[in-house]
């Protein structure tokens, strides 16, 4: 399990490497006083959970700083790692690091830390999977981002730091970091983490590749990178080459999973908009990450394990073909109801009769996977439903926290659990259509319906 222990780690700067290719530490006058405003600068920025962010600046002539050491955790880039057929294939690699819960609540959290950046102004730059780390354990998510050097606020980003592999098409082209480009780098990761395999590496990429492979050491050892660039990959960088599941595709035949047995619906459209034609040339066309939390959480809540403790999505797994007879899935959907005054045509003593009534919005549908009882008479499925639906409620309460909870069942529908005096619910269970109705400071009524539904 992940802890601090009291340990402090260092991290330090070097200077370039001479002409024997040898790397020394980084001690003239000149680059300490550049580094400590940079170091200042960098730990003024306001705290963000699971940001490793500098503790304190080392003593010149050393550049560097301290922050808190961090055991139990392993970079991203272990989880990326495939098990040949021969050492167990895709169950055990998947086995081995948590199954696909775990990388779907590995995402949730990284888009959670990088939303709370970008809500901040601020740009990570240079997003790759050694910078994320993540917790060792199989059941365990703890998640943090680290190599915090090159935060910048959105509107002094001057330059471009970047990897190859992992970097959108407008910074291989010489254009500054921007929090688009996080979005763009994000997805190259969250896809590879979920299928094993590149979100361009189809038939047209393997036919430009010709016995070149996708191994970053192969371009990020040398001291020219771009100079080792293949065919292939100039074009998948310069945002050139078709992604593999975009519609009307030249670039068929993707390596890996497929997507659809690993991703929602959701999650899939995403990756069309962040990493289709329109989101390699338009970088404000791409979703933001508070798009990704949202599609990322519904689908945390929509993973099931079959009988051999596999997690998949849907009522079948795909690793074993198992089908989950006591797994559902249920949607809830919160629709805002409008009052409106409505002024009939007939009059009266007193004018035209007016009569209030009411308009439901939908706003927000969330999805829940749920095994049940083998017990006909107690399959009662308890659902939480998160304040952030409620308006004006993120600056008492935590956004993702629960408000309150919704149990469905053959009896009906009921709730329970709210302690705040603000947030009023009311059970309608007599209706064509049995719901919640939840008033919030008096002003903002919501009315949640419950539906199992099948896959």
């Amino acid at each position: 399990m992940f802890s601090y222990e009291d340990k402090l780690a260092l991290k330090l700067l070097y200077a370039p490497a001479d002409g024997n290719n040898e790397r020394k530490l980084a001690v003239d006058e000149k680059t300490y006083a550049r580094y400590q405003r940079s170091l200042v600068h960098l730990m003024a920025m306001p705290h963000i959970d699971h940001l490793s962010l500098p503790i304190a600046q080392l003593k010149a002539p050393y550049c560097g700083y301290v922050m808190q050491f961090m055991t139990g955790l392993m970079p991203l880039a272990e989880m990326l790692r495939y098990f040949s057929p021969a050492e167990g294939g895709y169950p055990e690699t998947l086995r081995k690091n948590g199954g696909l819960k775990k990388r779907l609540l590995v995402l949730k959290n990284l888009a959670d830390i990088l939303r709370s950046v970008h809500n901040n102004g601020i740009v990570y730059c240079d997003l790759t999977p050694s910078n994320v780390f993540v917790s060792s354990l199989p059941n365990h998510v703890e998640t943090w981002l680290i190599d915090v050097d090159n935060l910048t606020y959105s509107n002094e980003v001057r330059t471009s730091w970047q990897t190859p592999w992992y970097r959108a098409p407008e910074l291989y082209q010489g254009h500054p970091n921007s929090i688009e480009a996080d979005c763009y780098s994000f997805a190259l990761i969250a896809y590879e983490v979920l299928t094993f395999a590149k979100p361009f590496n189809g038939q047209a990429f393997r036919d430009m590749e010709e016995d070149v492979g996708w191994d970053e050491a192969d371009v990020s050892n040398t001291a020219d990178p771009q100079s080792m660039e293949s065919s292939a990959q100039q074009a998948v960088e310069s945002g050139g080459l078709d992604y593999v599941w975009e519609k009307d595709t030249k670039n068929s035949r993707p390596a890996g999973l497929p997507l659809r047995l690993v991703a929602t619906d959701e999650i899939q459209e995403l990756f069309v908009r962040t990493l289709g034609k329109e989101g390699r040339a338009r970088p404000a066309s791409r979703p933001t990450m508070n798009e990704w939390y949202r599609v990322l959480e519904l689908a945390c809540s929509c993973v099931t394990s079959c009988p051999n403790g596999h997690w998949h999505l849907g009522n079948k797994c795909f690793l074993c073909q198992e089908e989950n007879d006591t797994s559902r899935y249920y949607k809830v959907s919160v629709c805002q109801v409008n009052y409106y005054a409505h002024s009939e045509d007939e009059a009266s003593e007193n004018g035209l009769i007016e009569k209030i009534q009411s308009k439901k919005v939908l706003r927000e549908e969330i999805w829940f996977s749920r095994h049940l009882s083998s017990q006909k008479n107690n399959r009662i499925v308890h659902l939480p439903i998160p304040w952030r639906l409620f308006t004006g409620s993120q600056s008492r309460h935590n956004p993702d926290a629960t408000a309150f909870n919704i149990h469905y069942g053959p009896q009906g529908i009921t709730c329970d659990g709210c302690f705040d005096s603000a947030l009023m619910l009311v059970s309608l269970p007599d209706r064509k259509e049995p719901s919640i109705r939840a008033c919030w400071n008096g002003r903002f009524e919501y009315e949640f319906t419950v539906e199992e539904v099948k896959e």
